[in-house]
């Protein structure tokens, strides 16, 4: 996990909750939008992280090569102009083609309108498996804020 990304977690965890708990779930959701969610409310939310600025949420690519499951790799760019490749965070979901093999399938598929109780517990957890994957593929000197970005160990279950 990006030590920048346990800080920003703790910090806007809540916000991210009550964004979850406004999800229209009568409409297809997918791994994209929740991506784009998470990053945008965790990671943007304070003005992103000092001189590097906000995530372009707007831009994630997705890498999909996989039919009825797979993984999906998201890479998000920072909000710059032609981004290097220092300039992108990656996560990732496996995905399956129905609701006893996918866990969003799964998780949607209890939900009437809006998420509560359970399942926006295990959206939740689900957001912070996306945030917990995180990395960034290319390192190097980053303005001097490489410290932000190390990879730190922490419980697989818990970001405090």
């Amino acid at each position: 996990m990006l030590r920048i990304l346990k800080y920003k977690w703790a910090k806007n965890e809540d916000k991210l909750r009550e964004s979850l708990s406004k999800l229209d779930t009568s409409e297809y959701i997918e791994y994209r939008q929740l991506v784009k969610l998470t990053f945008d409310v965790i990671f943007n939310s304070d003005g992103g992280v000092r001189n590097n600025g906000i995530l372009d949420v707007d831009k994630i690519t997705v890498v999909d090569d996989g039919e009825y499951q797979g993984c999906q790799l998201f890479l998000i760019p920072f909000d710059t102009y032609q981004p290097d490749e220092t300039e992108y965070l990656m996560t990732y979901q496996d995905y399956g083609s129905c609701s006893g093999c996918d866990t969003l399938q799964n998780i949607l598929m209890y939900c009437d309108k809006n998420p509560s109780g359970n399942e926006l517990n295990r959206l939740l957890d689900l957001c912070r498996d996306l945030i917990m994957r995180t990395i960034k593929p290319y390192t190097g000197s980053w303005y001097g804020q490489e410290g932000d970005f190390d990879q730190i160990d922490i419980d697989e279950r818990k970001i405090e």
